[in-house]
């Protein structure tokens, strides 16, 4: 087992910017330093180029896992990595496409013996940085509707740093070349109206709603601040040409997907009564239209799941996965909430609802690369560090939306970015239906909702692992949720 640090904090210096880098990924940067013949051991985005070796600005958790190899002396597959390993070479693979794209330079300190990078990105900020300088009281800088200058454009990228993690907020335009990234328009004063007003903040009444004050940028920065996983510096331009685009490697890896789960469906659903008789393109279409979306809301009302714990106890959960799942499913399902730690869940799959849910072959590299339209439960026996085992759902997610590029995504008790216990035994089922009213087994929308089996065990017991969500943190989800429980207040 390789002998990493739960996580080492490396403390990335921009204006306001800073990151964590796993001990695996400092050591992999480590290597790139000493390697330099100059003087200057300081990396630069060109110096990564030995970890990014396709050279397409976006580093992955396998070519992270490449250079840990290297740095170990040992291939890839005899890497023995846990799941605390690969969640941080995850977040390592996000920060590093991040400083790629940026630019500037990373440097290695030392914090208490331990190696750690500082992160000076090119991108400064000045204007803004030039309000929060500021000490004039009689005639305080701000930024208000109608100004147009670079400090507002700043100010949205601060913005769409800070939500990043939102599915309900739409980036500001922050292209130099569009005139209107630099404009304090209406919605631009409604967002900076809204994060006053939000009491977590001690904005009330201290600052004009919708004026960006010294106090109020202060507050926006800090509230931003650990901030710089995705590319919001640089916007994306979408190809809207109709040209042929060669596949990447990705998408091939997704569409072999694609057709290895049809093809099994297809097989699967001609021995339902139902089905016997249709064409291959008639199932082709009931797979599209009816199952697939059933899979995809099933992660969905997991995220929301989480999300709904988080907002209640403060705790991000560590240790509950088969609560998080089990109450997904019964939410949107309809199914019972059953008894069962993780590992058991596929025989009780199997057993009490093989009408509900189809069993598929997929190794470990297909639930990797699944496409974005699909979902699917992973069961994963116990072993090694797992005592009872691990459940999650499974799907892909483009990150940022519109970007083209695709990440794995797992959810249960909280997401997780790779593979679980990879040299387990898992199995891989797919949801086909929800229950209707009638089934035996049905559990209507009344119950499900009343109460969330995640939360009430999150606050029974702390596992080693949870994490203590910040205010914000905490105001961002319940935003989130509106609306969303039809019967918790």
């Amino acid at each position: 087992m390789i002998n990493d640090k739960e996580k080492t904090d490396s403390i990335f210096r921009g204006i306001f910017f800073m990151c964590t880098i796993s001990n695996l990924g400092s050591s992999a940067l480590s290597q790139i330093a000493n390697q330099k013949q100059s003087p200057n051991k300081s990396i630069l985005a060109t110096d990564l180029k030995s970890i990014n070796t396709d050279g397409d600005k976006t580093v992955t958790l396998d070519e992270m896992k490449v250079a840990v190899a290297k740095v170990k002396g040992v291939s890839v597959e005899e890497l023995a990595l846990t799941e605390t390993d690969i969640a941080g070479l995850t977040e390592d693979a996000k920060d590093l496409t991040s400083f790629i794209r940026r630019g500037g330079e990373l440097a290695a300190v030392k914090i208490e013996d331990v190696n750690v990078f500082s992160f000076n990105p090119d991108t400064k900020l000045k204007d803004i940085k030039a309000i929060l300088n500021s000490d004039a009281h009689e005639n305080p800088i701000t930024l208000t509707k109608g100004q147009n200058n670079p400090a507002v454009r700043q100010l949205k990228i601060v913005l769409n740093n800070l939500n990043r993690d939102n599915p309900n907020f739409t980036p500001f335009s922050i292209d130099p070349k569009d005139p209107n990234s630099s404009k304090f328009d209406d919605r631009l004063f409604d967002v900076v109206k809204q994060f006053q007003s939000n009491p977590n903040h001690d904005l009330v009444g201290k600052s004009t709603e919708g004026v960006a004050d010294k106090t109020t940028l202060s507050k926006i920065v800090d509230e931003a601040n650990n901030i710089i996983k995705d590319d919001v510096f640089v916007p994306h331009a979408p190809n809207t040409e109709n040209v042929s685009v060669p596949t990447t490697q990705k998408e091939q890896d997704m569409n072999a997907v694609r057709e290895k789960i049809t093809t099994q469906l297809i097989t699967k659903l001609r021995a339902i009564p139902e089905f016997k008789g249709m064409t291959d393109d008639q199932l082709k279409t009931i797979i599209q239209e009816k199952i697939l979306p059933v899979g995809k809301s099933l992660y969905k009302q997991n995220d929301m799941v989480m999300k709904e714990s988080e907002a209640r106890t403060g705790i991000i959960s560590n240790g509950y996965c088969a609560s998080g799942v089990k109450e997904a499913m019964e939410r949107e399902l309809n199914i019972p909430y059953f008894a069962g730690n993780a590992a058991d869940l596929d025989t009780v799959l199997r057993n009490n609802f093989k009408d509900v849910f189809a069993e598929l072959t997929l190794t470990a590299k297909d639930v990797m690369n699944l496409p974005p339209e699909m979902a699917v439960l992973v069961v994963h026996e116990r072993g090694g560090k797992s005592t009872s085992g691990h459940i999650g759902v499974y799907s892909t997610v483009e990150a940022p939306a519109g970007s083209g590029n695709f990440k794995p995504s797992q959810l249960s008790d909280k997401e997780r970015g790779g593979f679980s216990y990879p040299s387990n035994k898992f199995s891989v089922f797919i949801p086909l239906k929800q229950l209707q009213e009638g089934d035996s087994r049905f559990v209507s929308d009344t119950s499900s909702f009343g109460n969330n089996s995640l939360e009430g065990n999150v606050r029974s017991k702390k596992h080693d692992g949870m994490v203590r969500l910040t205010p914000a943190q905490i105001a961002t989800r319940r935003q989130e949720l509106a609306g969303y429980n039809p019967v918790r207040p």
